[in-house]
C-alpha cells in the first residue's frame, strides 16, 4: 500500500479545513456528478508528477489558480500524505507535504516537507529529509554530517525537490519516494472508439513492464503474459467469463508493429473489429491480472462500456488485486457496490455539502442490520448510503 491516508487542503472542491482521508488497499469511491470524486484521483496525479514535472498536471489542469480552492487570490494549495516505509534506514513512515500557490500567473512551490511521521525515542520533532524553513531549503543527506542548507538558487522553486535531487547514494530517501511516487499509475481517459489509436497497429517499442495510461502497448503486455503460465491461464479463465465464445487473446508482432486480435475457436477478430467494452475489459485485464502491480492504481469509472454481469467480474478482479497493491476506483455502479456487500468498508462514500467536498468511508458496524435486508447497491440506490442527488 503506497498512502495510509492522505490530506488536501484548499486544493480543488477540497476546502482549506479537510481532514485527512485514511485509505485502504481497495478504495471504491460513489458519489454523484460534481460531487468531487475524481478530484481525489487528480490531486494524487500532482504526487505521481512530483519526480518529472509538477508543473505538467498543473498546467493541463488549467493553471495554478484553477487547482486552488475557489480560485481565491493568496490562497495556499496543500497536498499531504502519509507514506509507510518497509525500506529505508529509518522504520517510520514518511510524512510527505507540498504546498503551492500562485505567484505573478505562475507556479511556485511555497513550502514542501519529507519527513519521518513520528519523532523517534527521545526527540522532540521529527527527523527530516527535506524542508523549507523560513524560505531556505535545508536538506537532510547523512545523519553523521547533520542538515545542509541549500542556496536558495540552485532550488527551480516549480518543481518539487524530489525532479532535482536524485542519487541513491547520497539522498536514498528522497530517490525512494520519487521512484514510489512515479510508478503510480492513473487511467481516466479511456478512448475505445472504432478509430483511436489503440485498435490501430501498435508500435512493438514500446514498455513491457506494465500498461502505460493510454493502454497504447496493450498488445505488448498481453503478449507478456504468455511467459507467464499462471498470468495467462487467469487472463483466458476471466476472459471466457467475459465472452464465453471467445478462447484467447493473441498478440502478433510483425515488423515494427503488433495487432491484438480475439480468438473465438476458429475465427480470428481483430482489435478495429471488437466491441468498446471487449477493448475495455482487455486492458483491465491488463491491468488487474498483472502479477507486479505498481504501489498504487486508480481508475477513473471502470464500469463504462461493459455488460452488467461483466461488472460483477470487475469487481472479483478489483477485491484479487487490491491483496497486491493499493486500488482507487470511482463508479456509478450499484451493481459494483453490490458485489461489495461482504467489505463495505472498502467503499467511501463522496458528497458535496455548502460546495465542499467530504469523503466518509461505510463503517460494517453500522451497517449490520441493513445489509440483512438489502445489498449495498440497493442501500445506495435507495439513499441511505449518502452520495446521491
Amino acid at each position: 500500500m503506497l498512502i495510509e491516508k492522505i490530506k488536501l487542503s484548499a486544493l480543488l472542491s477540497f476546502p482549506p479545513d479537510s481532514d485527512w482521508i485514511p485509505l485502504e488497499k481497495l478504495n471504491v469511491i460513489i458519489g454523484p456528478n460534481g460531487a468531487g470524486k475524481s478530484n481525489l484521483i487528480e490531486a494524487i496525479s500532482l504526487l505521481q508528477s512530483t519526480p518529472d514535472d509538477f508543473t505538467s498536471p498543473i498546467r493541463k489542469g488549467g493553471g495554478a489558480k484553477e487547482w486552488i480552492w475557489k480560485k481565491r487570490n493568496g490562497q495556499r494549495a496543500t497536498i499531504e500524505a502519509i507514506i509507510p516505509n518497509d525500506n529505508l534506514r529509518h522504520a517510520n513512515n514518511i510524512h510527505y507535504k507540498l504546498e503551492f500557490a500562485e505567484s505573478g500567473q505562475r507556479l511556485e512551490i511555497t513550502d514542501e516537507k519529507i519527513e519521518e511521521e513520528r519523532p523517534a525515542a527521545g526527540e522532540e520533532t521529527p527527523y527530516f529529509y527535506y524542508s523549507i524553513q523560513n524560505g531556505t531549503p535545508i536538506i537532510n543527506n547523512n545523519v553523521s554530517t547533520g542538515p545542509r542548507r541549500l542556496e536558495r538558487d540552485s532550488v527551480n522553486p516549480e518543481q518539487s525537490i524530489l525532479a532535482q535531487r536524485r542519487d541513491p547514494e547520497q539522498y536514498p530517501e528522497l530517490t525512494w519516494l520519487g521512484d514510489e511516487f512515479r510508478q503510480i499509475k492513473i487511467y481516466d481517459t479511456w478512448e475505445f472508439g472504432r478509430f483511436t489509436e489503440l485498435r490501430r497497429q501498435q508500435p512493438a517499442d514500446g514498455k513491457t513492464n506494465f500498461l502505460d495510461e493510454d493502454c497504447l502497448n496493450l498488445g505488448l503486455i498481453l503478449n507478456n503474459f504468455r511467459g507467464k503460465p499462471e498470468v495467462k491461464r487467469k487472463v483466458k479463465e476471466y476472459l471466457a467469463r467475459f465472452n464465453p465464445s471467445a478462447t484467447d487473446v493473441e498478440s502478433i508482432i510483425e515488423g515494427n508493429g503488433v495487432r491484438i486480435f480475439l480468438e473465438e475457436g476458429d475465427l480470428s477478430t481483430p482489435a478495429n473489429r471488437l466491441s468498446d467494452g471487449t477493448i475495455r475489459f482487455l486492458c483491465l485485464l491488463a491491468i488487474l491480472c498483472h502479477p507486479s502491480p505498481p504501489s498504487l492504481i486508480c481508475i477513473e469509472e471502470p464500469e463504462m462500456g461493459l455488460h452488467p454481469d461483466a461488472i460483477a467480474l470487475l469487481a472479483e478482479l478489483l477485491i484479487e488485486v487490491s491483496e497486491l497493491t493499493q486500488i482507487i476506483v470511482t463508479t456509478h455502479s450499484d451493481i459494483l457496490i453490490d458485489a461489495l456487500s461482504s467489505s463495505p468498508e472498502s467503499v467511501m462514500v463522496c458528497d458535496k455539502i455548502n460546495g465542499k467536498t467530504h469523503l466518509t468511508r461505510l463503517n460494517p458496524d453500522e451497517l449490520g442490520s441493513w445489509l440483512e435486508d438489502y445489498s449495498l447497491g440497493d442501500l445506495w440506490v435507495r439513499g441511505q448510503l449518502g452520495g446521491t442527488l
